[in-house]
């Protein structure tokens, strides 16, 4: 079950959808992380995602991040995620910690974060099989 950095391809019209480049053959899952949360194709900020395919995908405009969720982060992916997202750096030791960490306390401009559910108290981040309901700290401005 990997996991990637992508970007979007597409006008978002029924002719020319918005999905994720390079994926073939697959079902797949994203978290999207244009500044708007895709309202419009352009997006505003970055043209990113975080992607989820059942299968392997091979086209190299996809950077493999994990293969699952506990896995360690390389060098290389930290680099394809400081240069592609605009990060000062990735902290996250784990994917599953770089989910939260992305997640929760996005850079300013970048995209929006995920909001705690009232009822629970808890942010809830889902990519395809990954499930984490997770407190969020306020961040001091």
């Amino acid at each position: 079950m990997p996991f990637y950095l992508g970007q979007w391809i597409g006008a978002g019209t029924r002719r020319d959808p918005c999905v994720p480049q390079g994926v073939k053959g697959a079902d797949w899952s994203v978290i999207d992380l244009r500044a708007d949360g895709g309202a419009t194709p352009a997006g505003g900020g970055v043209n990113a995602l975080l992607l989820h395919a059942d299968t392997p995908q091979t086209d190299p405009s996809l950077v493999l991040l994990a293969d699952a969720e506990t896995d360690v982060l390389t060098i290389a992916g930290k680099l394809a995620l400081t240069t592609k997202l605009g990060l000062a750096s990735v902290t996250a030791l784990t994917f599953r910690d770089l989910l939260v960490e992305l997640m929760t306390n996005p850079p300013a401009g970048k995209w929006k974060p995920v909001l705690s559910k009232p009822t629970t108290g808890l942010a809830e981040i889902n990519l395809g099989p990954v499930k984490i309901a997770t407190a969020v700290v306020a961040s001091v401005s």
